[in-house]
């Protein structure tokens, strides 16, 4: 059980100890809410990391405030931009059941917000979730949750880095509460401790009461700089893209699982293998989206005619590791394939993602 005193905080907003139990769960889009054991993490990378040490967690007061944090991505690689494939963020409530819309900005400007942001009905949003059936209360007056949000599977949000090293541009995000006010807030990390890189001590005010247009209310500085929060990614310049059209059998999911780089050892997995089959990899030049495999039930996203590379056995375990060539492509395509039996096109029966490597 985690307590602590409560901060002050200016302004019509309340921060309140933390009394209860956290308990941990998983939300997917295709499934919802499940109730689990500990932290659910897409990934394989940390992209970024504001959640130590939570202290208390905030509640406003009214249901119109919107609070935008902030966070920055470590300039890696040579794409540019980080592709967030999972998210975990907490809160406590006494609401018996949470709904809320996740929100993600391309920037958060201090004492200014998002440069996207029109009016409260043109925010310029890179990316937003409706979340709905979060838990609410578990046991007793007082609920406290980890939420894990799998964005993998089509959902990802794709966000700059930074564009100078150490920079520390920001993206902007926020949580807006669609049930009862007052009732249910985020974490906030303890004043004293490590915050998440180009956080500040300050949240960027909207107030979505007011007329279109003047919905900004400024800087709000409080103690600790962010709301706790994580972000998982894809390793620095892998991006996975997925069919325009999805099919029945675009079932499986695969992944990099280390960087993939000219003349060094590389590792790819499957995050879903199913016991009974094998896997195999594919790997070409340039993409596709082309609905043929396993009898027209399935999406191939590299381009046949530009394998570099026969069909790769992954086996029943659906993983691989090997030392890449000294020379590659600028960019080169994977996919993974699903088949009954040995690796032959007739033995497909379902397809993945499509993994782009970019050197």
């Amino acid at each position: 059980m985690i307590f602590l005193l409560l901060t002050s905080i200016c302004c019509a907003q309340t921060a309140q100890p933390i009394t209860a139990n956290i308990n941990h769960g998983i939300y997917r889009f295709d499934t919802g809410f499940e109730i689990t054991q500990n932290d659910y993490r897409s990934g394989p990378a940390t992209i970024f990391d504001g959640s130590l040490a939570a202290a208390y967690y905030y509640m406003p007061v009214s249901s119109s405030d919107e609070l935008i944090d902030e966070g920055a991505f470590h300039a890696a690689g040579v794409v540019g931009d980080e592709q967030v494939n999972g998210m975990n963020f907490s809160y406590c409530t006494i609401e018996s059941q949470v709904d809320c819309e996740l929100r993600f900005y391309a920037d958060n400007i201090y004492n200014s917000g998002p440069s996207g942001w029109m009016d409260q009905t043109n925010r310029g949003e890179a990316c937003v979730y409706g979340l709905a059936g979060l838990p609410g209360i578990f046991t007793g007056m007082l609920s406290c949750w980890v939420i894990s949000i799998d964005l993998s599977g089509g959902f990802e949000c794709t966000l700059p880095q930074e564009q100078v090293v150490g920079s520390a541009e920001e993206f902007g995000w926020s949580i807006v509460w669609l049930t009862q006010t007052a009732s249910t807030g985020l974490f906030l990390p303890r004043p004293s401790g490590p915050q998440g890189y180009g956080t500040r001590q300050s949240f960027e005010w909207f107030d979505l009461s007011q007329p279109n247009g003047s919905e900004y209310q400024g800087a709000l500085t409080m103690p600790s700089g962010n709301f706790s929060m994580k972000l998982y990614g894809n390793v620095p310049d892998t991006q996975a893209y997925y069919s325009v059209a999805p099919l029945a059998n675009d079932t499986v999911r695969f992944n990099a699982i280390s960087e993939i780089r000219a003349a060094s050892t590389a590792s790819w997995a499957v995050d879903n293998a199913n016991a009974g089959s094998t896997y195999g990899m594919l790997v070409s030049s340039q993409s596709a989206d082309l609905p043929i495999v396993a009898n027209g039930t399935a999406s191939l996203l590299v381009n046949h005619g530009s394998f570099l590379t026969n069909p790769i056995s992954l086996g029943s375990t659906g993983s691989l590791s090997a030392t890449l060539p000294a020379a590659l492509p600028p960019v080169f395509f994977t996919q993974a394939v699903e088949l009954n039996g040995a690796l032959a096109p007739s033995n497909v029966i379902a397809a993945s993602n499509g993994l782009a490597h970019y050197n």
